[in-house]
């Protein structure tokens, strides 16, 4: 039976931070090229928490967006100049009697 290798945050979070050490011994060093790796590494793995932490967030709020959005029209909704129809100036109200 073959062992599955399985990636957990807690692994994933203990190597970031024995990575942020070698960073900061290679920088204290001044070794460039082991400091450039481990900080290209650093950048690359927290940019990449940084957009599934995105990705969950647009995930929940764009959902809260669309159950607000009636309220949110209603809000918007552009109302009627004219509020009532019997004050109407462009309408003329006539009253003549015809002679027999």
């Amino acid at each position: 039976m073959r062992h599955k290798k399985r990636f957990s945050i807690s692994g994933t979070l203990f190597t970031l931070i024995l990575v942020y050490f070698i960073y900061l011994i290679a920088k204290d060093k001044e070794w460039k090229i082991l400091s450039f790796i481990t900080g290209a590494y650093l950048f690359i793995i927290i940019g990449f928490f940084a957009l599934v932490i995105l990705g969950i967030l647009l995930l929940i709020l764009i959902p809260l967006l669309f159950l607000k959005k009636p309220i949110l029209v209603k809000r918007f909704k552009r109302k009627s100049v004219i509020k009532n129809p019997k004050a109407n100036n462009n309408a003329i109200d006539v009253d003549f009697k015809v002679k027999d």
